[in-house]
């Protein structure tokens, strides 16, 4: 696709929405850079996790993010290390008309469970600049391990095989991150995504797996999550007023949780942690 191709579809899907259109450039720029990942002899030391991932499974009408989430395996969080990781990852030629400048790396510091480094990123395309982060963490669990992925491309009407978190593994650290924070908590991301992942992978869930991820994350995370207290946790959350404007806010500022109450996510919370209750 050439750049005015690009434009006009991104222009078609997103419409008068600014906020979908830049989501969906930083889509497109981030598939590039997954699609050189996946062609890299260290493909295995980068697994996908967080909102892109999410938004893979949900579709982009569904979730958007602006960054990749990632944990590394089997490589240094430092910066000499994570820098070579991404040089080498840019460089591997592609027939696609992007290239990639790192432009700086920081600790993460806001809401991260875990040490981190991001990645300043800028795609360039034709006249398109297109700025993206990517985030590196280490030290999380994943149960039983990560997996191959085939990462549907929006630009392209193919996938990419990628290392990622199992559906599991990524409903359990938001489950261990909602009960853990209680009403103190801000992510509201994450009261989403539980809402929305259920409803495309119900039956693919394997609750005995999820029971035994949300342990593991649990326990790696210092047994924060009470989980014999789940409901009374829960109860609290759903009659808390900060925590109800928090999730309004959401809403308006995203189009694709407008149609979601807060008893929405609370009564999706629930139905999780009954079935992890009964495995």
């Amino acid at each position: 696709m050439n750049e005015n191709e690009i434009r006009n579809t991104i222009r078609r899907m997103a419409g008068r929405d600014a906020s979908k259109a830049q989501a969906l450039y930083c889509l497109f720029a981030m598939e590039r850079f997954l699609e050189r990942v996946s062609r890299s002899d260290k493909a295995d030391r980068f697994v996908v996790k967080g909102g892109v991932l999410v938004q893979s499974k949900v579709g982009v009408d569904s979730r958007a993010t602006l960054d990749i989430d990632s944990t590394i395996c089997h490589m240094t969080l430092d910066e000499q290390s994570i820098k070579g990781f991404l040089n080498e990852v840019i460089a591997i030629p592609l027939d696609d008309g992007m290239s990639f400048e790192v432009k700086h790396l920081v600790p993460i510091r806001d809401e991260a469970e875990y040490p981190g480094l991001r990645a300043a990123m800028l795609a360039s395309f034709s006249n398109l600049r297109i700025s993206f982060k990517i985030d590196f963490s280490t030290g999380e669990v994943m149960t039983p391990s990560a997996v191959l992925y085939d990462f549907p491309l929006l630009f392209g009407n193919r996938s990419i095989p990628i290392h990622a978190y199992n559906t599991e593994t990524v409903l359990a650290e938001k489950i261990e991150t909602i009960l853990s924070r209680g009403i103190v908590n801000t992510r509201m991301r994450d009261f989403y995504d539980i809402i929305v992942l259920p409803q495309i992978d119900s039956e693919q869930i394997n609750y005995n797996l999820l029971m035994r991820a949300f342990e593991r994350t649990n326990m790696a995370r210092g047994n924060r999550a009470k989980f014999e207290r789940w409901r009374e946790t829960v109860l609290t959350i759903q009659f808390d007023s900060r925590m109800n404007s928090l999730w309004n806010a959401y809403r308006k500022r995203y189009d694709y949780a407008r149609d979601y109450a807060f008893s929405d996510a609370i009564r999706a919370l629930s139905a999780l942690c009954e079935a992890m209750a009964a495995a």
